[in-house]
């Protein structure tokens, strides 16, 4: 769940416990500081995108066409210099 419309600056307290099968905890008591910095929580989403599976399947798939790419590029270069002479 989200919480909308915080004030910059402001701490604001929820009270939290756990619930299941094995019944409820007791209500901890966490405290949140809002704030307009986002440098670090860029830093961590970033750090959270390239350790995924799918961003390394992307680069993965990214670096093998590239290769591909070379390969072709090299032999079509091959290619045209015969041709040429």
């Amino acid at each position: 769940w989200t919480s909308n419309q915080l004030q910059a600056g402001h701490t604001y307290y929820w009270y939290i416990r756990t619930i299941n099968a094995f019944g409820a905890s007791a209500f901890v008591e966490v405290p949140a500081l809002c704030s307009m910095d986002t440098g670090e929580l860029m830093g961590l989403i970033d750090d959270g995108i390239q350790k995924s599976d799918a961003f390394q399947n992307v680069k993965d798939g990214v670096d093998t066409n590239l290769e591909g790419i070379m390969e072709n590029s090299l032999a079509n270069h091959g290619t045209v210099e015969h041709q040429y002479q």
